[in-house]
Order: structure tokens, then C-alpha cells, then sequence
């Protein structure tokens, strides 16, 4: 396409401005995918369909233009007497305004919501593009999209929501947004899990201050098979700062999960001497026995970790007989670990 030239005499000769090839495309579709503003605006003129779709794809001008971000293209097309601003795709489901969202074009989103579009349609998933423009960290999208009417709790179909997932990503503006919105800060998510929750699983610190300023519920578990809370998660991921940010806000140092696990064992186990250090100054019961009978020196011990062994030797850890009636010293010595028979035996 591309000869406005040509156009015009066909147009002149009372030819069909609605006729579309094999595909479906309109001529109007072709200008508009061609980022042609001439051509569009004379097709628009002479009184072409907007609405005509394709016949794969379902895309009509408009959701061409927002998708590439032909912010003059989509003010032509919004010239039209009759246009359906809120057309979905045929795959996906996909309105103009969410195509614009996905791809950041901020100026064609705000064209779309001036216009009075529906911020709140949701795509084939039920992912919204407010949602969408959260995952992308596109923050102007979001505040236009917030301003517009957008539901900032909406659920989609995966059971997301969008502050939890913009928590998780570490996008710090969308949160902060969101929370001015008034966002609901302990939001679960199919899985049970709270926008804290998902912030320390990833270690996202910033995040977790902010969403602890705004009230979050630090003891909300996760509703799986562990039922782990955001100090447990941030234990078991070794978010060192996230860990330090929880403890203080005076996350529960000796919450027992589903498994009978608590904080400390969970840090001796892997390794983590200072966050060990941590919990223990913040009370942790230095001799709390598991399911199983074990202690966080079992631990420590069955893994190797003699720095972690000397801190809980040394804030008064009694070496405990599991249920299978055995010691981290008989451990030890089944392993052949000297320095820490030897620090056993001292603190015996």
C-alpha cells in the first residue's frame, strides 16, 4: 500500500473503503499497520470502517496502532464516528488499552483512558492492564491506569494479584503506587501467599519495609505444605538484610511451621552463622527440638557448619537425643568431624 495517490483515485472511482483481502485487511488496516497518519486520515474521512477485523487475529486499526504506539495514528482513528474503543482480539483477548499497557506507550494510554475506555477489561487469563503494565514496570502506565478507575485488587485467573507480583519483581515505584491506591496489603494469592510473603521469598528488603510500614500481617503463612511465614522463607532463600529487616519489625523468632520447624533450625541448617547470630539475639530458643527430636546443633552438625555449631554451643545449646535417641556429638564422631567432637565435648 503506501500511494495515497492511488488511493484517492480509487476512492474517486466509488471504490469499495471497506474492501479487505483474503486476510481480512482493510485498507484502513494496512495504513494503520504501516504507520501511514496520511492515509488513515482519509480513509477515516471518506468514512472508513474502524471496527472491520482481521480474520486470524481479530486485530482492528485501533489495537494495531496502540500496540506499535502510533500515538497520532490513534487520535485519527478516535476521529471516527463509530469505533469500538474497547474491542478484544480474537487470541488473547486483547483490548487497545492492554496492547498499549504490555508495550509502555504511555501516550496512547492516555489518550484511550481520556477517551473513557474500560480500564478494567481483562485478557484472556484474566490479567488486566493494569496487571500488565505492573509486570512490565511501566509506573506512568500504572498511575494513568490507577487515576483512570483501575481495580488495584483485581484477581487474575492464576490467582495473582498485583501487588504481590510487583512485590516479587522488586518494582518499587509500582508498589509504592499501589499502596497509595490503597491496595490491599495482605492480599493472599491462590497459593496463600501475602505481597510480604512474595517480597522476601525474593529477597526484596526496600519492599518489605514499605509493605511493613503499611501494615503488612509479618505472620501470614503461606498456605502450602510448610506453611512458612516471611522469616522462615527469607531464612531459606538467605535474604541476610530481608532477614534483619523482619526481626526488626518483631517477626515471630520460634514460629513453627507445618513441618515442626522453627527459624533457627532452618539458619543452622544451611549454614547462615550470622543470621543464626541474628535470631538468637532476638530470642530464639537455642534448644528447641523438631518433629524428629532435633535440635538447630543437630543440624548444624549433620551439615557441617562448625561456626554455626561454636554460636549455638556457645549461647547455651545442650547437645538433645532425637527420637532416634541420637546426639550431635555421636554424629560428629560418625563423621569424623574433630573440631567440632572437640567442641562438644567442652560444652558437654
Amino acid at each position: 500500500m503506501g500511494h495515497i495517490q492511488t488511493v484517492e483515485r480509487l476512492l474517486k472511482a466509488n471504490a469499495n473503503v471497506n474492501y479487505t483481502n483474503k486476510h481480512g485487511h482493510s485498507l484502513l488496516f494496512e495504513a494503520t499497520s504501516e504507520g501511514n497518519k496520511d492515509m488513515v486520515d482519509r480513509l477515516v474521512d471518506t468514512g472508513a470502517d474502524t471496527n472491520v477485523a482481521t480474520t486470524k487475529s481479530g486485530y482492528v486499526p485501533l489495537g494495531m496502532a496502540a500496540q506499535n504506539g502510533h500515538v497520532a495514528i490513534v487520535q485519527s482513528l478516535l476521529r471516527a464516528k463509530v469505533i469500538n474503543i474497547n474491542h478484544r482480539t480474537k487470541n488473547g483477548r486483547l483490548t487497545p488499552l492492554f496492547l498499549a499497557s504490555k508495550g509502555g506507550h504511555v501516550d496512547v494510554v492516555r489518550l484511550l483512558t481520556q477517551k473513557k475506555c474500560d480500564v478494567n477489561i481483562c485478557s484472556k487469563g484474566d490479567i488486566s492492564p493494569l496487571a500488565i503494565a505492573r509486570n512490565n514496570g511501566h509506573i506512568d502506565i500504572v498511575d494513568l491506569l490507577v487515576e483512570a478507575g483501575a481495580k488495584v485488587n483485581l484477581t487474575a485467573e492464576s490467582g495473582d494479584v498485583p501487588l504481590g507480583i510487583a512485590a516479587e519483581m522488586g518494582h518499587i515505584s509500582v508498589v509504592e503506587r499501589l499502596l497509595q491506591a490503597k491496595a490491599n496489603v495482605n492480599t493472599l494469592n491462590k497459593d496463600g501467599i501475602s505481597p510480604v510473603y512474595a517480597a522476601s521469598r525474593s529477597g526484596r528488603t526496600s519492599i518489605v519495609d514499605l509493605l511493613v510500614n503499611a501494615g503488612a500481617d509479618i505472620h501470614l503463612a503461606a498456605a502450602d505444605s510448610c506453611g512458612d511465614v516471611p522469616l522462615g522463607i527469607a531464612i531459606r532463600m538467605g535474604h541476610v538484610q530481608t532477614v534483619e529487616r523482619l526481626l526488626k519489625a518483631n517477626a515471630n523468632v520460634n514460629y513453627m511451621n507445618k513441618c515442626g520447624t522453627v527459624p533457627l533450625e532452618t539458619a543452622a541448617k544451611i549454614g547462615r552463622a550470622n543470621i543464626v547470630q541474628g535470631l538468637l539475639k532476638a530470642g530464639a530458643n537455642v534448644n528447641h527440638q523438631n518433629k524428629a527430636g532435633c535440635t538447630a546443633l543437630y543440624r548444624a552438625v549433620a551439615n557441617g557448619h562448625t561456626e554455626v555449631v561454636e554460636r549455638l554451643l556457645s549461647a547455651g545449646a545442650k547437645d538433645l537425643r532425637n527420637k532416634a535417641l541420637q546426639t550431635a556429638l555421636s554424629l560428629a564422631r560418625a563423621g569424623n568431624h574433630c573440631e567440632m567432637i572437640r567442641m562438644l565435648q567442652y560444652h558437654k
